[in-house]
């Protein structure tokens, strides 16, 4: 579990989770504080998309107390060496009073790179900021974001 989830997340009440279009970002709003930014990282030669949420329901009007992010298993996940064709899932769990939401995302590579969910933290000297200085004006008008209001939604 990544130490900068917790720190990030842990005692905050999210009030609405926002997807960009292409499911390259992930935008948490709360009351009070500035958006949250998160990006699906992909190693060389490997692909990384949000898939979906479960569970948006948890999060409404209640506290994140844990978070955890773990590799998962879902059906159509594949690990074909022959072919060098991989497609794997990772899920990031945010549980609250209410329940769990899972952020599930993928990465689909040569079977030998993954991908991630990473914090753009703007008040750090965080390597690559610069890169996605421009999703905070594109969320500003929201056009290239869903807003996430299901109990699940399947983004891509």
């Amino acid at each position: 579990m990544s130490y900068m989830y917790q720190k990030t997340l842990i005692g905050k009440t999210i009030k609405d989770v926002w997807i960009s279009n292409e499911g390259d970002y992930l935008v948490f709003d709360f009351d009070g504080y500035a958006p949250y930014y998160f990006y699906v990282e992909s190693e060389c030669c490997s692909s990384t998309w949000i898939h979906e949420i479960n569970g948006r329901d948890a999060l409404r009007d209640a506290e994140i107390n844990s978070v955890e992010s773990k590799d998962i298993e879902l059906p159509d996940d594949k690990n074909d060496k022959d072919n060098e064709d991989s497609l794997e899932s990772y899920c990031l769990t945010l549980t609250t009073r209410k329940g769990r939401c899972d952020i599930i995302y993928r990465n689909q590579s040569n079977g030998y790179y993954g991908g991630d969910l990473t914090y753009l933290d703007w008040e750090s000297d965080q390597y690559g900021l610069e890169d996605h200085e421009h999703i905070k004006e594109e969320f500003k008008d929201k056009s290239n974001f869903k807003k996430v209001e299901n109990d699940q939604m399947t983004i891509v």
